[in-house]
């Protein structure tokens, strides 16, 4: 006997595991993602940030300074912030397995394994409430039914939407095991689970961490109210909340040594506003109740409310919980307050923000929707479990009330419960009903294992609803397509120069293809890019918006060279531009020209590489006025005398290498502004056109004397255009269109500039007399010489400046400066220098000693709870 039910308790564990796997997979290949066909998971975010990162993730794995400082992103940065958020998930070691190539299928594994340890979790939390909460004694019936619920937690609607924000799922599986470490402390039973889960989930991802850790406490309060003055259990209290405490206080001090500098290295980042209490509604009350059902998610609605949605089995007996007679009144009014609790944490504005870390959450709203699915699994398990048969008229009315409120929400919400929505709901209304029904009445095996079934089939159609409503997918193929064509251009580039420098393209998948294809670059896009950043890439003509960096267009070559921008890469084949376009990227620029002046170096297939032989190193010895210089403060709003102000400061000599173009008339006419110029200096032109606002809007067509220069996107900015040749006294007609009559309206006077090849190319041969030599030795440490001719000078990197940096000069410690509002610079003096820089993340250390002295204390304290635990 014994034999036989260890057999059955390992059949059913593995039942929790795999039978997430097998409805998920089911899901992708209705839907053909790959492997199961053409499209794939490469959805929004998951296309446009995470691949890109599991790509770079991949190609530094071992190198941990890689993962501290990255030189692939906007002149380069802290990229501790980026990897604790995204990259430090024990599923991504599976990417290890894959060429980057096939990261689609790498993450359609790890997936999987999320949503199959979120079940197989929920199982054993459930096993153990079953037994020892609600002092059931369990039978081979109702373990099997636990099955049912381990599902709902694994497919619930949360987890089908964020399957694309793979890394919060991490914490979605912890969490019942989170809160079984929380029971394990009521019933006397040791720390260590909650202890080590409430640190894993802070290391895994500290943003879903931090929600875990106040759901966490509200449900310890919860709990404690409903064993003491309900259930009237003897509790130590002051011992139990000690232990809650202090276990909680020790989780968070071993995980220093990842939030400690992660919080640091996330100041000044995009979207960081200072937290303000306010009772604005997050969303209508009614679109709570509305995400109750089934297939009730539209991306083009994602502020109705939180995905809350685990199943109509969940929702049906969760109703059936608070209408049981069987549970005192008392319980039943504590469960309704902590629901209402949580309710209003999501629907007020100020609350909600609190659980969002103090931050409005950008894009995808209500992030810790999933707590609300579990607290309904958790009463809706001990319904089933406790509860007798329901009465006919109780699942009559059940039923009219699903059907009722079905079709309410097709009059208020038609796009979203249209004919399909409102039949798929109560058809699995009217089926969940009957077979709970037919299982409490017969209560044999059989029809467990029909309620299991009918409940799967509601949350794969719910799943498939989902992926139909979701973001639009990019197909493997062109990601695949995309990578073996552009790769080798970049692997052949690094072949061929092996020193420090930036490469820019004229075309574009994402804003993340320097961290995809693995180059130094100046493009960008992640929640942990710093606003300054940002902003002295606007100041310098690149395109950017509130959220991202981009190189794209390019810039002047003068902008370039002062950068170190070496290489340009080209192309202007239109099957090219359809394959950017099929992975959701910008191909509008690769009809752009080269940067005058730089040199061809090769050409592979549709590709042409250039060199620009005035790019500057990393490092160059440049006039210490730039320490005084802040281009924030910096009162002109033309991009080119930007540009000239700025390399004045560098070179100590007053510049004039760009020099606006005369405007001679602008004339609007029905969808299009003419503007008129007239040359004033032989050179390059370029054309940057600025936006009233920082919204994305809609395309705007460029042409230039009759020829289509572009479609430059106007997301805030459009970055500076290169218009080719021209000589002086030659007139420009510049025409701006958009069909969208609010587009053009937001577009502003265009600024026209020429610039002087011969005066950048003295300029810049001026600052290379004094040659600095640079040594990477990794990516947190710099090293070189450097031969200087009189004092007032300084080693500028073009780094954005980061108190993490430390430098030595001659074997001495010198405080490294800010310069020109962003950059890093180091005081020299006159003479032969040798120079050292390292970059440690502020906060790293005293993390890692808070850590060291808790994880001591933890350890102590654990040997004391087992040695004492008779008292606990």
């Amino acid at each position: 006997m014994i034999k036989s039910n260890s057999k059955r308790s390992l059949f059913l564990i593995l039942g929790a595991f795999f039978i997430p796997a097998l409805l998920f997979t089911l899901v992708l290949i209705s839907k053909h993602v790959y492997p199961f066909g053409s499209s794939s998971l490469l959805r929004d975010d998951m296309n446009y940030q995470y691949v890109n990162y599991f790509a770079y993730y991949k190609n530094h794995f071992g190198d941990l300074s890689a993962f501290l400082y990255s030189y692939n992103m906007t002149l380069g940065g802290n990229f501790l912030g980026l990897t604790s958020y995204y990259l430090l998930s024990p599923f991504n070691l599976i990417l290890l397995l894959f060429p980057i190539r096939h990261i689609p299928l790498a993450i359609y594994i790890m997936t999987t394994l999320k949503l199959s340890f979120a079940g197989l979790n929920m199982y054993l939390f459930l096993q153990f409430r079953q037994a020892q909460v609600l002092s059931k004694i369990t039978q081979p019936m109702q373990n099997t039914a636990l099955l049912l619920f381990s599902t709902a937690y694994a497919l619930m609607s949360y987890s089908m939407v964020y399957s694309l924000d793979i890394m919060w799922l991490d914490v979605v599986l912890l969490l019942p095991l989170v809160i079984l470490g929380i029971e394990w402390q009521f019933c006397g039973r040791s720390s260590m689970l909650y202890l080590i889960t409430l640190f894993l989930s802070l290391i895994f991802n500290y943003y879903i961490g931090f929600m875990v850790c106040l759901f966490a406490a509200s449900y310890f309060v919860f709990r404690f109210i409903q064993l003491k003055f309900i259930q009237k259990h003897p509790l130590k209290s002051v011992v139990l909340w000690l232990r809650f405490a202090l276990s909680s206080l020790l989780a968070g001090g071993v995980a220093a040594f990842i939030l400690l500098p992660t919080f640091t290295a996330l100041r000044g980042i995009k979207g960081n506003i200072p937290y303000k209490f306010t009772f604005e509604e997050t969303y209508n009350a009614l679109d709570f109740v509305m995400k109750l059902f089934g297939g009730s998610f539209r991306y083009t609605d994602l502020w109705l409310g939180p995905n809350i949605f685990a199943g109509m089995l969940v929702l049906c007996l969760t109703i059936f919980y608070f209408l049981d007679r069987q549970f005192k009144i008392q319980e039943r009014l504590l469960a309704a307050t902590f629901l209402l609790y949580l309710f209003l944490c999501s629907y007020i504005s100020g609350l909600n923000l609190i659980w969002h870390g103090f931050s409005a959450p950008q894009g995808y709203p209500n992030r810790w929707a999933f707590i609300f699915s579990f607290m309904f699994i958790l009463l809706a398990h001990q319904e089933f479990v406790l509860a007798k048969r329901p009465k006919i008229e109780a699942s009559l009315k059940l039923f009219g009330l699903i059907f009722l409120l079905c079709t309410l929400f097709a009059k208020l919400y038609p796009t979203i419960f249209n004919s399909k929505v409102v039949v798929y709901n109560i058809i699995f209304g009217a089926l969940i009903l009957f077979a709970y029904g037919l299982m409490k009445t017969v209560n044999k095996p059989t029809t467990v294992w029909l309620l299991l079934l009918v409940s799967s089939l509601d949350l794969i159609f719910n799943a498939q609803a989902i992926f139909a409503a979701n973001y639009p997918s990019i197909t493997r193929t062109a990601f695949d397509q995309y990578l073996q064509q552009t790769q080798p251009i970049i692997n052949k580039i690094k072949q061929q120069d092996n020193s420090f420098y930036r490469i820019g393209t004229t075309f574009q998948r994402t804003e993340n293809d320097p961290l995809l294809l693995n180059y130094n670059g100046v493009s960008h896009y992640s929640s942990s890019e710093k606003v300054q950043s940002i902003n002295f890439a606007s100041f310098l003509g690149y395109l950017q918006a509130s959220r991202w960096t981009n190189y794209n267009n390019g810039s002047t070559l003068t902008a370039d060279s002062l950068l170190g921008i070496k290489y340009q890469v080209t192309t202007n084949n239109g099957n090219h531009d359809q394959t950017i376009l099929a992975n959701g990227g910008l191909a509008h620029a690769s009809k752009q020209e080269p940067l005058t002046a730089t040199v061809p170096v090769f050409t592979s297939n549709h590709y042409t590489v250039y060199r620009n032989p005035l790019a500057l190193n990393l490092g160059t010895v440049v006039n210490d006025q730039v320490l005084a210089y802040n281009f924030k403060q910096h009162q002109t709003q033309n991009v080119f005398n930007r540009q000239n102000d700025l390399l004045t400061k560098i070179t100590g000599k007053v510049s004039n290498v760009l020099t606006a173009a005369k405007p001679l008339a602008s004339t609007p006419t029905s969808g299009q502004i003419d503007y008129q110029y007239q040359i004033k200096q032989t050179g390059v032109a370029y054309l940057y056109i600025p936006m009233k606002t920082n919204i994305e809007l809609q395309p705007i067509d460029i042409t230039v004397n009759g020829k289509k220069m572009t479609n430059s996107y106007s997301d805030a900015e459009n970055g500076i255009i290169n218009l080719g040749a021209h000589k002086k006294g030659e007139q420009l007609k510049i025409t701006v269109a958009a069909q969208d009559p609010h587009t053009l309206a937001m577009t502003e006077q265009p600024q026209v500039a020429t610039e002087n090849y011969l005066q950048l190319k003295a300029a810049v041969l001026a600052l290379k007399k004094q040659p600095v030599s640079l040594k990477m030795q990794s990516n947190t440490k710099l090293a070189g010489t450097i031969t200087t001719n009189r004092d007032q000078q300084v080693l500028l990197l073009t780094l954005p400046y980061d108190a993490g940096w430390h430098a030595k000069v001659n074997g001495r410690t010198v405080t490294p400066k800010k310069a020109m509002g962003n950059l890093l610079a180091i005081p020299l003096k006159q003479g032969k220098q040798t120079y050292r820089l390292t970059f440690t993340p502020l906060g790293l250390r005293s993390g890692v000693i808070i850590s060291i002295i808790a994880s001591i204390f933890s350890l102590f304290y654990l040997w004391f709870e087992f040695k004492f635990k008779d008292k606990l």
